[in-house]
């Protein structure tokens, strides 16, 4: 297949996501122009996981110019014009994201276009920095109208949970379940002491771990509670890894509930060495909150994590809850010290839910078993067409 992408996200500043995964599985088989947005903000990765992610998929952007994305959405279909591609010559167009790019791509190709939903794209708008606060409402009114003009004009739709079809009235003879999933080769044990050696974390220490984008949906102040509670009997630490919009935030508020010594934060780290921070741990925490775009996600860092046989102490997401079921402990704000005891106490149980965890992704939630599906639904979507 010759496949063009267009995403909303600059793939080649993010850290491996849902699309990046789905990619490189096509790009060994497929020829792929991805068409996305240029996030010039951000740094140039030095990440050789996301450079071999991304080796074989020729990139061009929205626009060159030092632009906010919203912009280069609306402007891209111009640069478009000017790279001379020739649309009639691709068999599929994916949209990863993109509701003004991608809708204009999908209008101008003769190909089929598969428009992938794995967040509650909606409200998401409401905690995107790139949209200014005060036009954040008549943003979600425009993407309502975008999003329901996407699902229309795309011949097929790919959601990573069912409840996003029943959210966005999704007509069920487009609907396909695609779920998120985990690189098991590159997520697994890998022990743990050379972290614990590089921060200076001492073996008898127990450790909690969470990781990933510190956004408005992640809630770590019953985890801080919990750790004030707990600091005085047991030798336990938090080691939180990644950056975002409240790093600060949970700074200043290690120091204000007293446990600025048992909190370490390592700011952004580069994909390729998440697994050598998982495997250090001893729980690993999903701590987010109720929001409508928690309840409409399903964290790759949760299989991430499992596949690295580390137990889970998860927020009750009920999507989650739903593929998961037993393999993870599912706790409230004012559950987490007591199963954070639990676990502390019980090695035994702490290996098996790793064990679990590890053989539950290996059945079924590979990104190569995922990506396979996935690629099954684009040719299938091309006879169909």
């Amino acid at each position: 297949m010759k496949i063009l992408v267009t995403s909303l996200p600059d793939l080649s500043k993010l850290n491996p996501q849902r699309p990046h995964h789905l990619l490189n599985h096509l790009s060994k088989k497929h020829e792929i122009n991805l068409f996305c947005g240029n996030a010039w903000w951000l740094e140039d990765s030095s990440d050789q996981y996301l450079k071999d992610t991304l080796k074989d998929i020729k990139i061009d952007y929205f626009s060159q110019k030092k632009r906010n994305s919203i912009i280069q959405e609306i402007l891209a279909k111009k640069n478009l014009d000017k790279l001379n591609l020739d649309l009639n010559s691709f068999d599929i167009h994916i949209n990863f994201n993109s509701f003004i790019a991608g809708y204009n791509v999908a209008k101008k190709i003769e190909a089929p276009t598969v428009f992938d939903i794995c967040d509650d794209l909606i409200d998401w708008i409401s905690i995107s920095p790139q949209i200014p606060y005060l036009i954040k409402p008549l943003g979600k009114i425009i993407g309502s109208s975008m999003l329901k003009r996407n699902i229309n004009i795309s011949s097929q739709i790919t959601s990573s949970l069912d409840i996003l079809n029943d959210l966005y009235e999704i007509p069920k003879n487009k609907r396909n379940i695609i779920l998120n999933g985990v690189d098991t080769v590159h997520f697994k044990n890998r022990g743990g002491e050379y972290i614990r050696e590089k921060l200076n974390i001492p073996e008898d220490t127990f450790l909690l771990v969470f990781v990933g984008y510190l956004g408005n949906w992640i809630e770590l102040e019953p985890t801080f509670k919990a750790i004030k509670h707990l600091k005085s009997k047991y030798k336990i630490k938090l080691l939180v890894v990644g950056d975002g919009d409240r790093l600060n935030r949970f700074k200043y508020l290690s120091k204000e509930f007293g446990i600025e010594s048992s909190v370490m934060f390592t700011g952004n780290i580069n994909y390729s060495d998440v697994p050598e921070y998982i495997s250090a741990a001893d729980v690993c925490l999903l701590p987010f909150d109720n929001s409508n775009v928690s309840q409409g996600a399903l964290p790759l860092k949760l299989f991430e994590y499992m596949s690295c046989e580390k137990p889970v102490i998860s927020s009750p997401l009920i999507n989650v809850k739903k593929i998961v079921n037993d393999h993870v402990i599912f706790a409230g704000n004012d559950e987490i010290e007591k199963n954070i005891i639990e676990l502390y106490n019980d090695e035994e149980l702490r290996r098996y839910l790793g064990k679990k965890g590890r053989e539950f992704v290996i059945k079924g939630y590979s990104w190569d078993f995922i990506s396979d599906k996935f690629e099954k639904t684009l040719i299938k979507t091309i006879g169909e067409n």
